[in-house]
């Protein structure tokens, strides 16, 4: 075996296991990075162990050439030669002597590296130093189920990303000193595969099992492989691949089986499951279509039936307004019926009182004609004594009346004094 690396690097697709090699090859004696990824309890119990500036600065190159960790897409030919890439080399190769140079071996672990494994050889060689490889397996089913969990993302997708991440992993590596550690195992047999693995790699880890006892918890595992048939295509070809990973699990890279691997074209591999992929995004893009008409027939009869219960509520209004209407004009009705017969009653009386007054002004006339033929008699009367009484007065005896009525007169005054 040639010297021992002066850096590992984990590389394996997200939620396989790398933050507990991470931190089993720091409990082992490996230098890790002080500034490191915030710890998320709700994700990862123990922490990541990431050194913070390496993932940001796989970030930035992922951003740098339109990509994302969850995307599938190659590499552009020839990315590492960019100049926006130059620059970002220039940064790791700083921070990697700054962090590393004084206190090495040490340990790099970050899922991103699967892919861009180029770029951080490239920048341990310029610092001058060699590198080994962890590759972390774990079931593209039980990290298709953590993904699922953490990410929200389809089985179809997560199991093309593991075939990316994994293939690349491999096909970078080929000229590393490398081992494959199978997260299961190592969860279920304890750190012995992972000392062998250290070991075949040229580091010395005596004494250091109790150490790593500690930190291979089998609690950390939430999603374990079923063993059943995945269901689409895509997930076929992924666990296929994964066995042949598992059959190169405790082989060096200078072994047959892990020439098998190597001569294996990832671009190959990457196309059928593209293809498959694709092939399940029709008939999801299908199903999706029916559902959208589905559910764009049920939106207009949705709006159908909110339109008639709109005018079933404005006729329903029509006709309440119209009770309420008939109601009044009833009520008035009833009104009118009642100052009508009171009209009438107070008719019926005035006709009788008319009538009274009728018959009393008939009675007065007659009366009044009986009176004035009454005066006519005793006007005619009158007149008949004043003409006897001028008459009278005028012959001798009347005279001599008058002469002696007067006399006594006088006298009627004188006796009554």
């Amino acid at each position: 075996m040639s010297a021992t690396p002066d850096i590992l690097l984990i590389c394996g697709m997200h939620r396989s296991g790398t933050s507990a090699l991470a931190e089993a090859c720091y409990r082992a004696g490996f230098s890790i990075a002080d500034d490191r990824v915030a710890d998320d309890s709700q994700v990862n119990s123990r922490g990541f162990w990431e050194d913070r500036l390496v993932v940001e600065l796989n970030e930035q190159i992922l951003e740098t050439l339109g990509l994302h960790w969850s995307s599938v897409s190659p590499l552009p030919p020839d990315w590492l030669q960019r100049t926006d890439i130059t620059r970002l080399m220039s940064a790791a190769v700083s921070h990697l002597q700054a962090s590393y140079a004084a206190r090495l071996p040490a340990v790099i672990k970050d899922p991103r590296l699967c892919r861009l494994l180029p770029f951080w050889l490239s920048a341990a060689e310029q610092c001058g130093w060699t590198a080994g490889c962890l590759l972390a397996l774990r079931a593209p089913q039980a990290v298709a189920a953590s993904l699922a969990q953490r990410d929200g993302l389809p089985e179809s997708q997560a199991a093309l990303l593991w075939s990316v991440y994994m293939q690349e992993a491999v096909l970078h590596s080929t000229d590393l000193p490398r081992r494959f550690v199978d997260y299961d195992a190592l969860l279920e047999n304890g750190p012995a595969r992972l000392l062998t693995a250290l070991t075949e790699l040229g580091f010395s880890c005596d004494g250091q099992t109790e150490a790593l006892s500690s930190v291979i918890d089998n609690n950390l595992r939430h999603h374990r492989n079923s063993g059943g048939e995945p269901v689409s295509g895509i997930g076929q070809k992924t666990q296929a691949l994964y066995q042949q990973y598992l059959s190169a699990e405790g082989t060096s890279s200078r072994s047959p089986a892990a020439h098998k691997l190597d001569a294996a074209d990832p671009l190959t591999v990457v196309d059928a499951l593209t293809q498959a992929l694709l092939a399940s995004h029709r008939e999801q893009f299908r199903i999706g279509q029916l559902h959208e008409h589905a559910l764009s027939t049920i939106d207009e009869r949705d709006q159908q039936l909110q339109q008639r219960n709109r005018e079933y509520d404005h006729a329903e209004s029509i006709v309440v307004q119209r009770d309420k209407d008939l109601q009044i004009a009833r009520h008035e009705h009833n009104l009118m019926n009642e100052q009508l017969i009171s009209v009438s009653e107070q008719l019926t009386a005035v006709s009788q009182e008319l009538k009274k007054h009728a018959e009393a002004l008939e009675w007065s006339d007659g009366e009044r004609r009986n009176a004035a033929r009454y005066i006519n008699t005793l006007e005619h009367r009158i007149r008949e004594l004043e003409a006897r009484w001028t008459a009278l007065a005028h012959s001798v005896p009347g005279r001599l009346a008058i002469h002696w009525l007067n006399r006594q007169q006088p006298a009627q005054r004188d006796s009554n004094d």
